[in-house]
Order: C-alpha cells, then sequence, then structure tokens
C-alpha cells in the first residue's frame, strides 16, 4: 500500500485514510490517539527508532481504546441507553455529528409556544452517543469496583431520566466544603472580574445549579479537590497521575456528566431550555479539566466539548442565522451590524432568574473559549455560523466579555477578524490567487482599529480617568491589544522575529505582561503571553520564563502558565536547530512536537 501524503501526520505515519478534520481528524479523536496535525513534520517522524517507538505507543493507545469504546459499548447495549455508531460516520469536528439538527418531535405541553411544542433538535440516540463513546474511550475507569475520596457516594447515588430539573439531591460535609471551596476560590479565579452585592444573588444561582445535578456537583467537587492538591504537590498531568484517587475521582467525574448529557437529551417542551443550561454547564466543566489538568497525548478532547457546545446552542437558538451567501473569510467586518439584532435569540423566557444568570455565565466562557481556540488554531468547516453568532451575541450586548472575562468585547472580536484573514490567506495562497495587496488593504484596516487602542492604553494607569475596578481590565485589555498586533503581523509577514513591527509589538506585549505581574493578583491571559513569547529573541528569554514563578509550596503553580512556557521553550528550541533566516517555528508546531493541544485563556 502506497504510503498517504495527505491527512494528519498520525494517519499518514499509520497509512490510514485521514479525513483532513482541523486541528484533529476524527479517526485520531474516536481512537484517543495524539493528531500530529497538518503542519511541520514532527521530529519523530526520522524513519527510525524514535518513530517506532511512537508508534509503538499509538499502537497500544488504540488497543486500549478500542478495549474501553467495546466493553462501553456492550453496556450500553444491556441498558437500552444508546448504541455506538461506525468511526466512519463520526467527525467530531462537526456540530451535526454531535448535536443534530434532525426534525424533532412533538411534545405533549400544548400551552408551550410553537417553537417549543418539539423535542430539542440534539436528541438523535446513534449521533448523539458519537460524542458520548468519544469521551468515555478516554476516561473509562480501569476497574468499576475501584475506590476513590466519593467513590461510594457516586455510585449510591446518581441522576436519573426520571429526576425532575429542579429535585434537590443530599450532599454529605466533605462534598459540601469542597463545593463551597470551589465558589470561595476556583470560581474568583475562573471569573475574577464577576462582582455582586447584598441586594442581588450573588452566587446562589451557581449553588443552586450544583444542588441540583449531582454530576455537575461531582465536576466541582472533583476540581476543588485537584485544585487543592495542587498546593501541596505541585502542578498535576496525565488526569492525574501518579495520584490514584484524584485520577479516579476525575474519572468518574466525567462519566458521570457523560451519562447526565445523555439523559439531558431526551428533554421536551418548556423543560428543553432547563436542560440546556445543565448541558452547556457540564460541557464547559468538562472543558474546566483540560484547564485544571492539561494532559499529554490526549490533546484534542476540548476541541470535542467545544464543537458541541456550538452545536448545542445552535439547536437552541430559536431564530436561525442567516443561510450562508459567502464565506465567512469574503469579509472582515459585520457588513450590516443591524441584522444581528434579532439573528441570535434563546428562549430564555422558560427559566428562572437563577437560571438566565447561569446560562449568561456559561455562555460568556464559551465565546471566550472559542475565540481563544479560532485565533489560536485557526477556522474550521464549521466556525463560519459559530463565528457570527459570536458576533451576533456581543452586538446584543457590548459589554459582555468586558464585564466577564476583563478584555473589552471589540478586542476579542478584532481577533476572529485575524483569524479570518489568516484562513482567508492560507485558502488563496493554495488556489494561486493570493493578492498581496488586498492582503495589505485588509490588514490595514485592523491595525488602524488596533493602533487606536494601542493609543487608548499608552498613558499611565490612572484610577482618576479609570475606576479602580477596572485598572485590571485595562491591564488584560492592553495585553490583548498588543497580542494581537503580533498575531496580526504574522499572519502578514510570516514568523520572522526579526521583523521590525514584530520586533515592536512583541516588546510592549512583553512590558504589558510584566506590568500585569506585578501591579495585580490576576494571573495575566496565556494567548498574548504564548504568541509574543514564541517570537521572542534569545535576549527576551529571561524576561518571559520570569513571568512564571517557580512554584513554591502553599501558592497555586499557576499551571496554565507553566504549561503555556513549555510552549514557547519548545519554539525556541526549534528555532535554534533552524538554519538562519528561516521562518521560525509556530505555536502550533510546538504543541505538535510536545503532543499536546492546549486551550490558551
Amino acid at each position: 500500500m502506497p504510503r498517504k501524503t495527505t491527512g494528519c501526520w498520525t494517519c499518514r505515519a499509520r497509512k490510514k485514510r485521514c479525513d483532513d478534520g482541523r486541528p484533529c481528524c476524527s479517526s485520531c479523536t474516536l481512537r484517543a490517539i495524539t493528531c500530529y496535525g497538518y503542519d511541520e513534520k514532527p521530529q519523530w517522524m526520522d524513519g527510525g527508532e524514535a518513530e517506532k517507538t511512537v508508534m509503538e505507543g499509538i499502537k497500544r493507545q488504540i488497543k486500549e481504546s478500542y478495549r474501553r469504546r467495546r466493553s462501553r459499548g456492550s453496556g450500553i447495549k444491556s441498558r437500552h441507553v444508546r448504541r455506538e455508531i461506525a468511526p466512519s460516520t463520526f467527525d467530531p469536528s462537526s456540530p451535526s455529528s454531535v448535536w443534530p439538527q434532525d426534525k424533532p418531535t412533538p411534545s405533549d405541553n400544548s400551552t408551550v409556544p410553537s417553537h417549543h411544542q418539539q423535542g430539542p433538535n440534539w436528541g438523535n440516540p446513534d449521533r448523539f452517543s458519537a460524542y458520548l463513546v468519544a469521551r468515555i474511550a478516554r476516561t473509562e475507569p480501569q476497574s468499576p469496583n475501584t475506590s476513590g475520596p466519593v467513590s461510594d457516594r457516586n455510585q449510591s447515588v446518581s441522576a436519573s431520566p426520571s429526576r425532575d430539573l429542579s429535585t434537590r439531591i443530599p450532599f454529605d460535609e466533605e462534598e459540601l466544603n469542597l463545593v463551597m471551596y470551589y465558589l470561595d476560590h476556583i470560581f474568583p479565579r475562573l471569573s475574577p472580574y464577576f462582582k455582586h452585592y447584598a441586594g442581588d444573588t450573588g452566587r446562589g444561582w451557581l449553588l443552586n445549579l450544583f444542588l441540583r445535578t449531582k454530576p455537575l456537583c461531582n465536576a466541582a467537587v472533583c476540581l476543588s479537590a485537584c485544585d487543592k492538591a495542587q498546593f501541596v504537590l505541585g502542578p498535576l498531568s496525565d488526569i492525574p497521575q501518579p495520584y490514584h484517587e484524584l485520577e479516579m475521582q476525575h474519572l468518574r467525574s466525567v462519566a458521570d456528566m457523560r451519562d447526565h448529557l445523555d439523559q439531558l437529551s431526551k428533554k421536551t417542551g418548556a423543560s428543553q431550555m432547563a436542560a440546556g443550561v445543565e448541558a452547556l454547564a457540564c460541557i464547559i466543566h468538562l472543558i474546566f479539566f483540560e484547564l485544571w489538568i492539561p494532559r499529554k497525548g490526549l490533546m484534542s478532547d476540548w476541541v470535542m466539548h467545544l464543537d458541541a457546545a456550538s452545536a448545542l446552542l445552535s439547536s437552541l437558538d430559536v431564530s436561525p442565522l442567516p443561510s450562508e451567501e459567502s464565506p465567512i473569510s469574503e469579509t472582515l467586518e459585520v457588513s450590516h451590524p443591524h441584522e444581528y439584532e434579532a439573528q441570535c435569540k434563546f428562549p430564555t423566557e422558560f427559566l428562572s432568574e437563577g437560571e438566565q444568570l447561569a446560562f449568561d455565565f456559561f455562555l460568556d466562557f464559551y465565546i471566550y473559549c472559542f475565540i481563544n481556540a479560532t485565533a489560536s488554531l485557526g477556522l474550521t468547516p464549521q466556525s463560519a455560523q459559530s463565528i457570527r453568532r459570536v458576533r451576533a451575541l456581543c452586538h446584543q450586548n457590548p459589554a459582555r466579555l468586558w464585564d466577564r472575562r476583563g478584555c473589552e468585547d471589540w478586542v476579542l472580536l478584532t481577533l476572529l477578524d485575524i483569524a479570518i484573514l489568516r484562513d482567508w490567506k492560507q485558502k488563496s495562497s493554495r488556489a494561486g490567487t493570493l493578492s498581496l495587496r488586498e492582503l495589505n488593504r485588509r490588514a490595514e484596516i485592523i491595525e488602524s482599529r488596533l493602533h487606536e487602542g494601542v493609543a487608548k492604553f499608552a498613558g499611565p494607569f490612572s484610577p482618576s480617568t479609570f475606576a479602580a475596578v477596572d485598572e485590571e481590565k485595562r491591564m488584560v485589555t492592553n495585553i490583548y491589544v498588543n497580542g494581537a498586533l503580533v498575531f496580526l503581523h504574522v499572519v502578514v509577514s510570516g514568523f520572522y522575529p526579526n521583523i521590525p513591527e514584530i520586533r515592536q509589538s512583541v516588546l510592549r506585549t512583553l512590558q504589558a505582561l510584566e506590568y500585569m505581574r506585578e501591579h495585580s493578583a490576576i494571573n495575566f491571559p496565556s494567548w498574548p503571553y504564548c504568541v509574543a513569547g514564541c517570537l521572542a529573541l534569545e535576549s527576551e528569554y529571561s524576561r518571559f520564563r520570569a513571568l512564571v514563578p517557580p512554584f513554591e509550596k502553599g501558592k497555586h503553580p499557576l499551571v496554565l502558565s507553566k504549561w503555556t512556557l513549555e510552549i514557547i521553550e519548545e519554539c525556541w528550541k526549534t528555532r535554534a536547530s533552524q538554519p538562519e533566516g528561516e521562518e521560525s517555528c509556530s505555536w502550533v508546531t510546538a504543541m505538535n512536537h510536545l503532543g499536546t493541544r492546549l486551550l490558551l485563556l
């Protein structure tokens, strides 16, 4: 059989057919193996001992994945819940393969408006199982009898399809202590700019969601246990081996949320939107696991979860986006902004006040994840509709990301424009139709917008012009503005660290990062740190390293920043081995070398 010359590097090494899914193909995703992407050829593919070692590891992973999927598939059939579909029909990068847009079934609730007299679009048994099967293939515990910190409670109390959404579930003291730890220590890091006052609802909406959704509460308990352990043990890795009890707790939490998502897919009528809130919260918490415990060798889980969240939102949106008359990459800006006012509507009138707050919180986190992921890894074939939805949501509430994520919305939306420009350039280049004049014209539109932002933040921080509560948000926005300029110049000119405009933007981003590290207790965002760090010169290496302090017992190890620095260091290492004047290593290539795919937030 001839060696493949297309597809991801993993499929080419295995001499298997690849569907070219971006950023990870479905063949690698389903089998829980590392997808080494489509960029620079991995260093281990040398035809010698390194390649032999890697391939033996991949074969072991495939066998273990098959064993788990087969075991899980038998259990599913015996309970008449879901059946596993053939690998060839599963594409994790496609929303329709996860939350399918099939024809809904009528609901018995005749008092609900017409758009809710139907079953949820995301309930197809066969296709929905693809998301569940692919997830459990990575996380099935070795033995169902393995005990851990909360194993007995998890086995005795589990979510039931007959359980009403508002039913409270009993918890013991240890669990409640860890839930409070989540509210007091983890939530402030997830949403450091969230403010509540004596007269409002505070965080009761989140506690209510935990108390009524046992699997979601188990996820919070597990995250808290892992987070507390890191203060003593240091950064955890690989789910989180070798700490067996924490690892088993993590695996059970993922499996519980998988089962709960399975049950939520059956909700119909007015309960569909409430079920959607729980489903979105569960999916986002699966992403949180990847942020708290980044894993080597299983690098595409969060990609799958983010695609599932996109498809879930598509199914809940009762005002579908207009049909795509032209590709999203044909324009950088919304041509008719007023079109977006009514293009994205979720039926939140069926939610309680607390459920609406929960939905808004997890929706905002999804938007933030989607923008950073798109800027890091690029567009996928399913990105166009998600980009239009994100723009519509930000148009409806222009300060949603500023209020929750600490960055002005226009800056993060500009990152989407740059990602679109990169996609347009790559497609035009492959087609032989790239016009440098048009490329520069489009880039100038974005650059002028960003330079206005740079000028806005050029002066010293002053409480007289910015409220103290907003000063840290100003730091974050300033970092993102300068990081976006680095990104834009790379898209136009390539990964060449010595280009003057790249040098200037890298140094400005570095200065902004150093300022925030010195003047804020909140950790800086990882995406600008990675983009600027990968293009640093040797004289700046020590400054970028100093931004991630060494682990001290009793202090949080800043896991995401530590892993981001590893990507940066890999870029520096690869560049040192390249001939002078050659385009340097990108952050995606460095991730492929490390066998990971980090969500840079």
